[in-house]
């Protein structure tokens, strides 16, 4: 499998809002997930991890609508762009973000990803 038909299958997934099947197809069991922030998922190894986040992202968010860009294929690398508009549950705080991954694919199947997000407060876009 090239990168392109990859990224382009990894990405079909996730705009049909199947991001478990993304993962459990494309995510490598040495799978490295890094985030622009500080704390204990700033850096998660292995796909037991990512799940975790994942799960734990899922529980403490809620997803009011959001779309998935790309994939913009170069070389044996690809990148995906988010934006979602969310609810953080703790809080109640409404945001926007958008959020950029870049997924190294030099092997098919292998993914590790680092992802960027810029966030914005829902109340400030939406006047």
């Amino acid at each position: 499998m090239t990168t392109a038909e990859l990224a382009r299958d990894f990405t079909d997934l996730l705009k049909r809002n199947d991001h478990e099947g993304a993962a459990e197809k494309y995510n490598a069991d040495t799978i490295v997930s890094y985030e622009a922030m500080e704390g204990p998922m700033a850096v998660c190894n292995g796909k037991e991890a990512v799940k975790q986040k994942s799960d734990w992202w899922r529980d403490n968010h809620e997803v009011h609508g959001g779309s998935v860009e790309g994939p913009y294929v170069n070389g044996d690398q690809f990148a995906v762009r988010f934006q979602m508009e969310i609810t953080l549950k703790a809080t109640g705080e409404r945001v926007r973000w958008t959020r950029s991954g870049s997924i190294p694919s030099r092997t098919a199947g292998s993914l590790r990803s680092a992802f960027t997000t810029r966030r914005e407060l829902a109340t400030l876009r939406y006047k």
